[in-house]
């Protein structure tokens, strides 16, 4: 659920786009007041880079349902990152310096390094 957050707070940061195409003066004087933009042709070019829709936060209710849609929807998300993602592996001075870092940390808070073996996991 964070991550829709996150998406939500970088669109506000990019902004928005001002300039005689994202202004769409064109597509108004085509429709008109009162008019239908949703088939407009600027409508249909620009909507998807200008409305950022959630992959989350919008999932119905099923009826009966005894779990709230966004926390299906927010177990789903997590399921297909697991299934899906690929983490780019680290460089291995970087891993070196995590470790580094990792046996540091250990050794003044338990009185001796911990294993780091997992990270050797990582590529």
């Amino acid at each position: 659920m964070d991550c829709e957050l996150w998406r939500n707070i970088l669109r506000g940061w990019n902004g928005v786009k001002v300039s005689k195409d994202t202004l769409a003066f064109d597509a108004i004087a085509r429709v008109g007041p009162g008019g239908y933009f949703m088939k407009d042709i600027h409508t249909l070019k620009h909507f998807r880079s200008e409305v950022l829709m959630p992959k989350i936060a919008m999932r119905q209710c099923a009826p009966g349902a005894r779990v709230e849609p966004i926390k299906l929807a927010a177990r789903d998300e997590v399921k297909r990152l697991l299934r899906e993602h690929r983490p780019v592996p680290l460089d291995k001075t970087v891993k070196q310096e995590v470790k580094k870092i990792l046996k540091k940390y250990d050794t003044e808070l338990h009185g001796k390094p911990i294993s780091t073996k997992y990270l050797d996991r990582l590529g």
